[in-house]
């Protein structure tokens, strides 16, 4: 038992393991539980803030709007090469995880404990590094199939989508809550809304009219698309 179990904490393995078990017992949280995977995206959208209305606050508006931008390319920049802003992160989680332990570990039994024997915190700390290194461009590749089922809804701002056309996916929305589809040239988004008045049953098509930032909530009413639009009293 301890020749199984000794690889599995050495030192360059250990973070590995302990990430690959966090990510497993994450998922079955999600099963048992019920709480859902986070499906969250990274957005390649950067809000730049907005010019003041001229005068003395002009130079300084410029600044801190190229300050900005200069810190988005920074981190966006790897986050967009590795698939992040468009696979979703438990998923690329599950993978990355999936590849560091098994680059890893190999390393460790072929490469590495032949070599090195039991190295020292410096030399276990560099080939922890190194492991990551392998890891990265191994997970983009495998994540790469998954941009096109993704990538529809990479960049898009919640503002963005005022004035598109939608469809209420859930039971019913009402005036306090709903959820409606809309659709991207991958995956569909799921939003939170609430109508304008009347309660839209669902499978009717709507206006999304506004954006509540607070609640991040929109606000959606019926289209006249519909040659009779869904409404429950």
């Amino acid at each position: 038992m301890n020749e199984i179990l000794s690889p599995l904490i050495a030192a360059p393995v250990f973070p590995a393991s302990i990430l690959l078990v966090l990510v497993g017992l994450w998922s079955l949280a999600t099963v048992v539980l019920g709480l859902g995977h986070d499906y969250h995206i990274f957005s390649g959208h950067v809000d730049a803030p907005s010019g003041g209305g001229g005068g003395g606050g002009s130079l300084q508006d410029t600044a801190s709007h190229h300050l900005t931008e200069a810190v988005g390319i920074t981190v966006l920049s790897p986050i967009r090469w590795l698939n992040l802003n468009t696979v979703p992160f438990f998923l690329w989680t599950l993978v990355f995880a999936s590849v560091w332990w098994i680059v890893s570990l190999t390393l460790w039994l072929v490469m590495d404990r032949p070599l090195l024997g039991d190295p020292g915190w410096m030399i276990a700390t560099g080939l922890l590094v190194k492991n990551i290194a392998i890891s990265l461009p191994v997970t983009k590749l495998l994540t790469q199939p998954f941009r096109n089922i993704f990538a529809g809804t990479e960049g898009l701002a919640p503002r963005s989508l005022i004035g598109e056309e939608a469809e209420i996916w859930s039971y019913d929305a009402t005036a306090s809550h709903g959820q409606a589809r809309f659709k991207t040239d991958g995956a569909p988004l799921l939003l939170n809304v609430k109508t304008d008045g009347p309660t839209l049953v669902k499978g009717t098509k709507v206006w999304i009219a506004h954006y509540d930032e607070t609640k991040r909530v929109y606000i959606v009413s019926a289209t006249t698309t519909n040659n009779q639009p869904l409404l429950r009293e």
